[in-house]
């Protein structure tokens, strides 16, 4: 016998879980429905959330036709920093075209050039004196946002190792300066990925939206440790310091540059016994800091480097707490 239950003005047939086995449950499917879409026993249902709750069952696989999304970005008025600040939000909302239009567009064509060449697999299809089309060609569902954290963590281990460097070898901060701008290329690329799946829950990795968005707050302190890594390599190379001071604030940066390497592997393990150990380093090595700091704050370009050591160490705490704060 049927029975049917009135929800909200409509009438819904009701169906009862069956224990199977020690781990399932099942629910019989109606007669109507399987002749309706041709399916025996034996046949594959598909099912799938769709974001409220409710599981979603199809007969076979829908392959979802994707839109075409374009923006328009006007020039008119605006600073080139305004507009490249743009140009990187209609990227990483997965606009796969992108028209920017204005009068004076020659005069700054050049640069728009070089910094859209910067995002992966983008083109300029078509440019003229008040009008530059850029064309983006990447399969999103190719990537993986976990693997893109796994090559910015990979960069900045090598910037921390060669900042340390910095007043031995004569290149060494040029080289720390591009792999900053790699760093920020695969930043926006971790945001872009982390976007489209937090839209599209068919990703062949079984993250949940708030797996994507720690990703994406992951990827955004990673960004920020990269930066002030350069800045650190900056001040040092400036800095006139005597051999004993040098090797102390070189000790300080070592301890905090262990914590984020074991910060990043305690990530990769999943393991937050260990993530909660890191952050108990924190204080220990920010009482270290300010205590060099009372002692040394007058010698020039001390009080900066030690504050690109605390800044350090808050965007590696940061990446602690956005891991095991559920």
């Amino acid at each position: 016998m049927l029975v049917y239950t009135k929800t909200g003005g409509i009438y819904l047939e009701v169906r009862k879980l069956i224990k199977f086995g020690n781990s399932s449950h099942v629910i019989s499917i109606p007669n109507v429905w399987l002749k309706k879409n041709n399916l025996n026993k034996g046949d594959v249902i598909y099912f799938e959330e769709n974001g409220n709750n409710e599981l979603v069952l199809t007969p076979q696989i829908k392959e979802k036709k994707e839109e075409t999304k374009e923006v328009i970005i006007d020039t008119t008025n605006k600073t080139l920093h305004s507009v490249k600040r743009e140009i990187v939000s209609a990227y990483v909302n997965n606009n796969r075209v992108i028209k920017i239009i204005g009068k004076d567009i020659n005069e700054i064509s050049s640069e728009l050039r070089e910094f859209i060449h910067n995002l992966l697999a983008v083109e300029i299809i078509e440019e003229t004196q008040n009008k530059l089309i850029a064309r983006d060609f990447l399969n999103v569902k190719t990537l993986s946002t976990m693997n893109i954290i796994r090559r910015m963590d990979i960069v900045i281990r090598s910037m921390l190792l060669d900042a340390k460097d910095v007043l031995k070898k004569e290149k060494i901060y040029d080289n720390i300066m591009n792999r900053d701008h790699d760093l920020n290329r695969l930043t926006i690329l971790a945001f872009r990925s982390s976007r489209y799946y937090m839209e599209n829950q068919n990703n062949k990795e079984n993250f949940s939206i708030v797996d994507y968005f720690k990703m994406w707050s992951v990827a955004e302190s990673l960004e920020k440790i990269g930066d002030e890594i350069k800045r650190f390599a900056r001040y040092l190379k400036k800095s006139t310091l005597s051999k004993n001071k040098l090797q102390d604030i070189i000790d300080l940066y070592t301890k905090i540059g262990k914590v984020y390497i074991d910060t990043m592997s305690s990530l990769y393990k999943e393991d937050k016994t260990l993530l909660f150990n890191q952050a108990a380093k924190r204080d220990v090595i920010m009482k270290e800091i300010e205590d060099f700091l009372d002692n040394h704050y007058k010698t020039p370009c001390v009080p900066h480097i030690l504050e690109k050591l605390k800044n350090l160490l808050n965007h590696t705490h940061s990446i602690i707490k956005v891991t095991t704060y559920n």
